[in-house]
């Protein structure tokens, strides 16, 4: 779970996403494989048994959603220009 953590974080990711990864056992190492923006059913299947029912994960989701917009347009930059008034 810990390197699920780190790679999501590494890549910048945000929202929701499934990070998916190979185990070898024999070798004793795990292989990060892909990450899926679109993680299907079995996303809220995997929360649930955490102890999160579907609807706090969706209210999680949403709150989140909202935080990171607001966030982001605190950030947003705006440039005023006449250049196309020329043309």
């Amino acid at each position: 779970m810990q390197l699920g953590v780190r790679v999501y974080r590494a890549l910048g990711c945000d929202g929701i996403a499934r990070v998916d990864m190979l185990v070898d056992t024999k070798a004793k190492k795990v292989y990060f494989n892909e990450v899926n923006p679109l993680p299907g059913s079995l996303y809220a299947h995997n929360w649930q048994q955490s102890g999160v029912s579907r609807v706090d994960l969706v209210e999680k989701l949403i709150t989140f959603a909202l935080a990171r917009h607001a966030d982001r347009a605190k950030h947003a930059t705006t440039f005023t220009t006449n250049f196309l008034k020329q043309f």
